[in-house]
């Protein structure tokens, strides 16, 4: 039984993705501005300071009127796909947001990149010649091999993406490219090198959330169950509100044929993520081994109320 892999492990991995283009894409200086009156001006930076404050409505409403205002800056339209991205609007309005920005600016290096991912995201090999382009160039700058590899890991090339990772970190050290090359590892299921990783993460910052996660979900994935029970437990020593450790035990356990503490974790999970479906089908999962009948009903009509697909948690269920 494969839970985390085949269901919670793609929800929160999905979510994260999106997290780390948005990282990336601040990081990389905003293009540049040719000289505008005071009155555009603000509308643009209002619009930066929205974006970077989560208030993507107020956002993009700054940013349309000084688009309206002058339609010749690149820099609008990059900023408005970024809010487009960020507030989850369709893809394919994203890409026509870059799409204007390089017809402004066909050099623009963050335009190119946001469109790629998008048209990745989005099953679209068009996203292959927008790279070819890409990396025809020799960059220096450590944010722009990220957003490269970033493309790359959201088409599914992971080794491709590993490499250009490795790449900006032997221009900059940082924890979260790293990070971004555990990831990669775990999706090649080359879980002794994500563990290798975590470990170098965790003994310069013992309490890193990011890292202890993916460990135990490494040990899990390597069937070393009890090794994952004594960092998970570990670990919610630091963070007793850090659901996915109680998934981790939960799984664990239940591999471990402990299904009194398998279903205490479940439980905990649940009540941490009250409005997450499959939480509900992973204890009806272990109901059912347990011979709750009647609770096995009862989460399941629970699970598809919160959404859950009824087909795919039937197969689930009866796997």
């Amino acid at each position: 039984m494969n839970l985390y892999s085949n269901n919670l492990g793609e929800h929160l991995m999905c979510f994260r993705k999106k997290a780390w283009l948005i990282s990336i894409v601040l990081i990389i200086a905003f293009t540049f501005v040719s000289c505008l009156n005071d009155g555009i001006s603000k509308n643009y930076n209002d619009a930066k300071q929205y974006f970077l404050s989560g208030n993507y409505d107020s956002a993009l409403k700054s940013i349309d009127v000084a688009i309206e205002k002058d339609n010749k800056q690149a820099a609008f339209y990059l900023l408005k796909a970024y809010i487009l991205y960020k507030s989850s609007a369709p893809l394919n309005d994203v890409i026509a947001q870059c799409t204007n920005a390089l017809e402004i600016d066909e050099n623009n290096i963050e335009a190119k990149i946001l469109k790629a991912n998008c048209l990745a995201e989005n099953k679209d090999n068009s996203y292959e010649a927008i790279m070819e382009d890409i990396t025809s160039k020799t960059y220096d700058d450590a944010n722009i091999l990220v957003g490269i590899a970033e493309v790359y890991e959201t088409a599914g090339n992971y080794e491709q993406a590993l490499a250009y990772y490795e790449e900006a970190l032997k221009i900059k050290d940082d924890i979260n490219i790293k990070s971004y090359m555990i990831q990669c590892y775990i999706d090649l299921q080359d879980y002794e090198n994500a563990i290798n990783l975590c470990d170098e993460i965790i003994d310069k910052d013992p309490n890193n959330m990011d890292a202890l996660e993916k460990k135990i979900f490494s040990l899990n994935e390597l069937e070393k169950y009890n090794e994952a029970v004594d960092l998970a437990n570990n670990s919610l020593k630091i963070n007793t509100s850090y659901a996915v450790f109680y998934y981790e035990l939960y799984y664990a356990y239940f591999n471990l044929d402990d299904y009194d503490l398998s279903l205490a974790n479940i439980n905990k999970y649940i009540e941490l993520n009250p409005d997450e479906a499959e939480g509900y089908l992973y204890r009806a999962k272990l109901e059912k081994e347990l011979g709750d009948t009647s609770n096995v009903e009862q989460d399941m009509q629970v699970y598809i109320a919160k959404g859950g697909d009824k087909e795919k948690g039937d197969v689930f269920l009866n796997d």
